[in-house]
């Protein structure tokens, strides 16, 4: 990255403000593309199954979770025996999640397969470039302390042409803090 330090009275302070909110918003559009880009398809395929194995593990593998009383979901009568208890009935809302577990548990081998395979379906089409985890945090770490750099320095030319008398407008959303930190410096 170019140096984004305060400018010598030398240089045009006008043209380096366009120049440093020209990079500035290059800067947040790589941040953007990198707060959507995909992870590598290896570490999706891990979270996915790690993710089955945790629905899965949630089901308390008991028989009860799976049935629900038909008469306070249907209304039904439940002086009939056949209608008062039914199992894999759609169980009542505080139940779904055990009703889900069981159904990752017990299909597991197959919504595996056909999620890997929509996981793999999805990544030969996609051609942007992806992050894993670990590197898209880092990355956006050094965006935000190049933002904050622009930013500061931004607001210190702000500074200096209004000093001189000359009209400029502070972008509306210049962040308080760093308005704050150049008032203070």
């Amino acid at each position: 990255m170019e140096n984004t330090v305060m400018p010598d009275t030398n240089s045009d302070p006008t043209a380096r403000l366009s120049e440093l909110r020209e990079q500035r918003l290059r800067l947040l559009q790589e941040r953007k593309a990198t707060e959507r880009a995909a992870v590598p398809l290896d570490e999706a395929r891990e979270r996915l199954i790690a993710w089955l194995d945790m629905q899965a593990s949630r089901w308390p593998k008991d028989a009860a979770s799976l049935v629900a009383p038909l008469a306070s979901a249907n209304g039904l009568d439940t002086s009939m025996p056949a209608f008062g208890w039914q199992p894999f009935a759609m169980p009542p809302p505080q139940d779904v999640g055990a009703y889900v577990a069981c159904m990752v548990h017990l299909l597991r081998p197959q919504l595996e397969a056909v999620l890997l395979d929509g996981l793999r379906a999805f990544y030969t089409q996609y051609n942007d470039v992806t992050f894993t985890t670990a590197a898209r945090t880092r990355r956006l770490a050094e965006l935000g302390a190049q933002l904050d750099e622009i930013e500061t320095t931004e607001e210190q030319i702000v500074m200096l042409l209004e000093a001189k008398g000359a009209a400029v407008a502070r972008r509306a959303d210049a962040r308080p803090e760093i308005v704050m930190a150049v008032l203070a410096a």
